[in-house]
């Protein structure tokens, strides 16, 4: 009984809010993919992936030069609420910069953006819907204050969610829908977190002052945000050149769907990183019965999971897509076996954070995403999509095979405890 009782206890703490924020941030995402996969059909589908797949850039790029270094120096800025007053500012500031660049991108012969040039105004809006949605809720998880994360999250997925079932249900959901539903959705959450927010303009003064001390901070994560972007999704992008705007559907498809696994693999770096790093200041022999042992309970979990992708890929893509979805079943297929090596590769991951090998992280990626610029369209013209997985495979592979390196220089060898 006591444990029953200690549940409704611990949503009302700050660690049950961040659980209840992340559930919802990630089932928001995947219904939402399920419903447009199923309601657009194959080939609108595949051109909301592609400005999803941009909308993930110019995240990755506003997070380094606004939010992460954010993380890192608030703990230290005694006048918080200038600091993010003036990033709030400086966040409309590149929304905007973003906004013209999109704009002039839409005008530009880009190929992979032909099929959605229609659509500049609803990218737009969907760009600082969502880009001001993840701001506030980030800044809201690093200040202790995931109660109002949630409740964000809380009011634009129920909306989003409702409005989109409604227009399924009612046969009027295309691509045009579905961008002004998911923008304008963000709308409210963004004015509670305004609300909530104590401070939220600040003074030119103030704004110069905190830019230069996060572009002092952000300048090397934003050449590594934008790298690991390329060398995670340039090999997906590169699918939509060259296989069509369906194949990038499909994967995007598979991608989401394996999300669920993105999130508890999530949930096991937060809880493994800590962990690790104190047993590690004990003895590296611990740290590393430690990772061995919890990737072993992982695949217990993890195995059955990826066997029935596997053995019932048709079944659960036309479930989840419709049948046009019927003939890629095969990279649903091909994701798990990619998940297999990711999850495998998780204890070298840990231990290279652990060990603050910050520069060998990004060296990884810069090898990752050579291979895939190198070998992008040599694998997807021979084929197709078992190229695109077998690409994406191997950069896993290349990536743990130079950390496993360079952990054996420090003579911290994992493999050793499977002897």
């Amino acid at each position: 009984m006591q444990k029953i009782k200690s549940i409704p206890a611990l949503l009302k703490t700050e660690k049950g809010f961040l659980l209840l924020d992340q559930v919802i941030f990630s089932a928001t995402s995947f219904l939402t993919t399920i419903i447009l996969a199923r309601g657009l059909g194959i080939t609108e589908f595949g051109r909301y992936s592609t400005i999803v797949l941009y909308l993930y850039l110019l995240l990755s790029v506003s997070n380094a030069l606004v939010v992460s270094p954010f993380q890192v120096l608030v703990a230290k800025e005694e006048n918080r609420h200038n600091y993010i007053a003036a990033l709030f500012v400086l966040q409309c500031v590149i929304i905007m910069l973003m906004a013209g660049v999109t704009l002039l991108l839409f005008r530009a012969n880009i190929s992979l953006i032909q099929d959605i040039k229609e659509y500049s105004l609803p990218v737009v809006f969907l760009l600082a819907g969502f880009l001001l949605q993840d701001f506030f809720r980030r800044i809201f998880l690093a200040t202790q204050k995931a109660k109002q994360a949630f409740l964000i999250d809380g009011v634009s997925g129920v909306l989003q969610l409702a409005a989109l079932i409604v227009t399924a249900c009612t046969h009027t959901l295309n691509l045009l829908t579905a961008l002004l539903i998911i923008a304008f959705t963000y709308l409210p959450s963004v004015l509670l977190a305004i609300f909530y927010s104590e401070k939220i303009i600040a003074g030119w003064v103030s704004v110069k002052k905190y830019a230069r001390l996060n572009l002092g901070t952000g300048k090397w994560l934003l050449s590594g945000s934008v790298l690991q972007w390329w060398a995670n999704n340039f090999i997906v992008a590169a699918s939509g050149i060259f296989l069509g705007i369906k194949a990038l559907g499909a994967l995007r498809l598979a991608q989401t769907l394996f999300g669920v696994l993105n999130a508890l693999f999530q949930v096991l770096e937060n809880y493994a990183l800590p962990a690790a790093s104190v047993l590690c200041t004990e003895s590296a022999d611990k740290m590393r019965g430690f990772l061995i042992h919890i990737t072993k309970r992982g695949f217990l979990l993890l195995l059955p999971v990826l066997a029935v992708c596997i053995l019932f890929s048709k079944t659960i893509f036309v479930l989840c897509g419709g049948t046009a979805f019927a003939g890629y079943s095969g990279v649903l297929q091909g994701m798990a076996l990619l998940y297999l090596v990711v999850f495998a590769g998780y204890p070298v991951r840990i231990a290279i954070r652990v060990f603050l090998l910050n520069r060998d992280f990004f060296i990884a990626y810069c090898g990752s995403f050579l291979f895939s610029l190198l070998s992008a369209q040599y694998l997807i013209r021979q084929w197709q999509l078992n190229g695109v997985i077998a690409a994406l495979i191997i950069n896993q592979l290349l990536m743990l095979a130079y950390w496993q390196w360079v952990l054996a220089r420090k003579q911290f060898k994992l493999w050793k405890s499977f002897m």
